[in-house]
């Protein structure tokens, strides 16, 4: 993929990329083999406790809602 714009969108807006070291990537990304053992593992680094994570809202819900009020 080469120069995506998605890793430098992700990159913005403070994610983790990992992405493999088989081209050159934007500064900021992790950079890990291609090897599908090593990607594993580099991903499941990044992957929040299981006691950390927050679940999130019904993004459904809240489009109904707000298309509701605006609606009235």
């Amino acid at each position: 993929d080469g120069d995506s714009l998605s890793v430098k969108e992700a990159i913005y807006l403070g994610l983790n990329v990992i992405a493999t070291n088989v081209v050159d990537r934007p500064e900021g990304v992790f950079l890990v083999e291609n090897n599908k053992e090593i990607i594993k593992n580099s991903i499941q680094h990044f992957i929040p406790q299981k006691n950390s994570y927050q679940p999130l809202e019904d993004g459904a819900k809240l489009l109904y809602d707000l298309y509701k009020e605006k609606v009235r």
